[in-house]
């Protein structure tokens, strides 16, 4: 008989993924751009949150095929990157009308041609994209030696991007942010956090001192002048801290799905409530400076979010289509 294992589950990454997605909606609304200082600081917090969802998103998936080999390792390697497409699909149809008034009837065949494959058409949704690429990627990479090897190739891209995005050494006519291969190393970080036994890395997290001293050292790097090893790092020590969180409770997985759901539909919201704002349905100067606060934009536009979320969570047991939203 064969032995079926149950699946593991990090309910603490969940947790730090919702932090950081709220995080990302509070640099995409602008919160505190009253205060630059206050600004600054959400600024410089907000540039590790997409590198934690890159590293959490891996190491989640190599986990599950840590111990896996042939078969079994392309099935569940298949599985997750249809889910990525379906989930990339569904949102960029959703999307269509906003894009279609944002991009498509302004951008000429250049720019629409650029977006497909430097960027991406609509706000945000490059991160899908690099996510389904560098899981294809990572696809070969079926043993450590490979891993490594990855990580070596694409650790020197990454920091050249990096170093020449603020020290401008070579002109370049595009960004590499949204590209896929800027973004490999932080995927390769969490598959190879992965593959070195998650067993150790429990009993490190099981260590007040090391998952909390990370903590503390996250938020010494955070603030430290530009360095892009500190992008590199924060994501392991938040990974760490995150598998310290056991429970049950079905909590956490609501704030997986959340998280996920706050990243796509923000772009969305945010898009309305500035065309609310800027258009004529307002006509009162007074609501439209108390809308135009920073606070009150990142406080209604967050609160829809999580309602919708909740609804979307509590439908899809009667809808389970719904799924595909997350």
């Amino acid at each position: 008989m064969v032995q079926v294992t149950q699946p593991l589950y990090f309910p603490g990454l969940d947790l730090v993924k919702f932090v950081m997605a709220i995080l990302i909606v509070a640099i995409h609304t602008s919160l505190f751009i009253e205060k630059p200082w206050l600004y600054s600081i959400i600024s410089t917090i907000n540039g590790f949150a997409v590198p934690t969802f890159f590293v959490v998103s891996s190491f989640i998936l190599f986990s599950k095929i840590n111990d896996k080999k042939g078969v079994e390792r392309k099935s569940i390697f298949k599985s997750a990157w249809k889910r990525q497409i379906i989930f990339y699909l569904v949102w960029y149809v959703l999307m269509l009308p906003m894009t279609y008034l944002t991009f498509f009837k302004i951008a000429n065949w250049k720019e629409i041609l650029y977006a497909f494959v430097f960027n991406s058409t609509f706000s945000g949704y490059w991160f899908i994209k690099s996510l389904i690429i560098n899981t294809l990627i990572l696809f070969f990479c079926d043993t450590k030696k490979k891993l490594w090897i990855c990580f070596f190739i694409s650790l020197p891209v990454y920091l050249f991007f990096s170093y020449n995005k603020n020290f401008g050494f070579i002109s370049l006519p595009f960004s590499a942010y949204p590209c896929f291969y800027y973004n490999t190393a932080y995927f390769v970080i969490g598959s190879l956090l992965a593959s070195y036994q998650v067993r150790n890395l429990y009993e490190m997290a099981d260590n007040k001192f090391i998952s909390y001293g990370g903590i503390v050292l996250v938020a010494l790097l955070a603030f430290t002048p530009f360095n892009p090893f500190c992008k590199l790092i924060i994501p392991i020590l938040l990974v760490i801290w995150g598998i310290g969180i056991k429970s049950k409770s079905p909590v956490f997985r609501s704030l997986r799905t959340m998280s996920i759901l706050l990243f796509v539909m923000q772009f969305f919201l945010i898009w309305v409530y500035n065309k609310i704002i800027c258009g004529s349905l307002l006509q009162n100067e007074s609501l439209v400076s108390f809308l135009s606060s920073s606070i009150i934009r990142f406080f209604i536009i967050l609160t829809t979010m999580l309602l919708i979320s909740l609804a979307i969570i509590r439908l899809e047991k009667k809808y389970p289509i719904l799924k595909y939203l997350h």
